[in-house]
């Protein structure tokens, strides 16, 4: 073997050390849906950790509206963590019109019923009780804010948020293998301290990726990667 799981430990601190590792209570981005994706081969081994979300420090309206892969491994081209190339937007207006209002495209068109994700026409649910109904609290009801509208569709829509086959081997060798896919986990939470090597995510995700053995992720804590368990998430936004 090449590597180790204390090499693979090491990276994912060091990342977080930099801040170049999730956080799902970025004050700055509401969490939407998230996913890991685990590759590896005797010599080469990839991580990618996809957070989508509203990203308030990128723009308003679509522009805001980013799939952000933090990339990691030992066969990469670039350094390890995020860059402005790993942020995939993935919404657009629909024929109808602006999906969000004019002035500020923080909210629902009043006027407007549907929008499109990855060419998929949506619709876009307005009536509160849709989203009670879901157990959510609305920030400014009767509007619906971009993150909202995104949570609330989720269930039916979030295989439309993540990055595609080609968009993920775009940032790891073509020909390296998948192991896992993760699309709810424990992470941790470095507001508390924690590092990725301090919870059982990462080191049964070194584990896996060491012995070649998608077996050995046998998770025993409750996740907490829905966006529910993250209300610090997009609070500065």
């Amino acid at each position: 073997m090449s590597y180790t799981k204390q090499d693979i430990l090491t990276q994912l601190d060091q990342c977080t050390e930099a801040y170049m590792f999730p956080m799902f209570s970025n004050g700055f981005v509401y969490p939407i849906a998230s996913r890991f994706t685990a590759y590896r081969d005797e010599k080469r081994w990839a991580l990618i950790i996809e957070i989508v979300g509203f990203i308030s420090l990128k723009g308003k309206g679509h522009k805001g509206i980013r799939n952000g892969l933090y990339v990691y491994g030992n066969c990469l081209d670039v350094p390890p963590g995020i860059n402005n190339d790993n942020y995939i937007s993935f919404t657009s207006d629909s024929e109808e019109g602006p999906a969000f209002e004019e002035n500020y495209q923080e909210h629902l068109h009043e006027e407007v019923n549907t929008m499109l994700i990855r060419g998929h026409k949506v619709r876009l649910p307005k009536d509160p009780e849709f989203y009670e109904a879901k157990k959510m609290e609305l920030d400014a009801p009767p509007k619906i804010m971009i993150w909202e509208f995104l949570r609330g569709i989720r269930s039916e829509v979030k295989h439309l948020y993540y990055a595609t086959e080609e968009e993920l081997r775009e940032r790891i060798p073509k020909d390296l293998p998948r192991i896992l896919l993760v699309d709810e986990w424990r992470h941790n939470n470095l507001d508390r301290g924690e590092y990725p090597s301090d919870i059982e995510t990462f080191p049964m995700v070194a584990d896996v990726l060491v012995a070649g053995d998608p077996a050995l992720y046998k998770p025993t804590l409750r996740s907490n990667s829905y966006w529910m368990n993250w209300p610090e998430g997009g609070a500065k936004g």
